[in-house]
């Protein structure tokens, strides 16, 4: 078992090293970084370049780059940003609770939503509810997030002013963001929901059970929900993150918006 886990930490550390050398070599090829962050200032000189070179290093081999890059990762050391000399951590630290604020409350009601519609479309397959679900999982995952946030928006906060189109003015200004979020991720996972509760309602220990008389209610609850609960439980994990810069909200993603928008 500890070589098995050995075996697989090892997987993981390569696979992050290769990606990470990957990323490296695509950041050097896009050009020289000076003449980037020199972009739009005047009268900058060839020894103006040079210090800016020098002060992040990269009059350094590729190799000694790279290595500082890695040791800065583990040290959870970024440098500073571009654009107002901050320390990257600090910006992370700061964007971090609206993050996963913003996170957990899409994806718990995502799973508050989808897991009773995906088990009562999977228990009646075929019929009109089955239909139904489907179709209605189907117009949600049809919806651009983006035009969605925008239809919220005019809704809530410009129609009937009940909500802030934007910011963070209290637990209010989670309600838009976790909506939109929360109607796309319930969308996605009814499906996934139903998908697995059918493929473990047809399996042979299911059919056992229902052989030996137990009630559906038990079969479903006791021995199917609890079976498919494991990889649904890994799919919600890989879902939990992310939101939009669209309600202004000061996360990781509005974080990078903004960056963008003044590179």
């Amino acid at each position: 078992m500890i070589g098995f886990i050995l075996k697989r930490l090892l997987q993981a550390a390569f696979v992050v090293v290769a990606v990470s050398l990957v990323v490296a070599v695509a950041i050097r090829m896009t050009g020289d970084p000076a003449l980037m962050i020199s972009q739009g200032a005047t009268n900058i000189t060839e020894a103006d370049l040079q210090r800016i070179r020098e002060g992040l290093g990269l009059n350094e081999p590729f190799v000694v780059q790279y290595a500082n890059s890695l040791i800065g990762l583990l040290t959870w050391n970024f440098g500073n940003s571009f654009v107002g000399g901050t320390p990257v951590n600090i910006l992370i630290s700061r964007a971090l609770p609206a993050t996963l604020m913003l996170a957990f409350t899409s994806l718990l009601l995502s799973i508050i939503i989808s897991v009773p519609l995906g088990i009562r479309a999977a228990v009646s397959r075929g019929k009109w509810s089955d239909q139904l679900i489907r179709i209605c999982s189907l117009v949600g995952l049809s919806f651009p997030n983006f035009w969605l946030a925008t239809m919220l928006v005019l809704l809530f906060a410009v129609t009937f002013r009940l909500l802030p189109p934007s910011g963070m003015s209290g637990l209010e200004s989670f309600i838009m963001p976790t909506l939109t979020m929360g109607i796309i991720l319930t969308a996605t996972n009814v499906r996934l929901v139903r998908t697995t509760m059918l493929e473990t309602l047809n399996s042979q220990y299911i059919m056992v059970a229902r052989a030996k008389g137990l009630s559906e209610n038990k079969v479903l609850y006791k021995h199917a929900l609890r079976n498919c609960a494991i990889p649904l439980i890994t799919y919600f994990g890989l879902q939990f993150g992310g939101h939009r810069a669209r309600f202004q909200l000061a996360g990781h993603g509005h974080s990078g918006f903004r960056c963008r928008g003044r590179a």
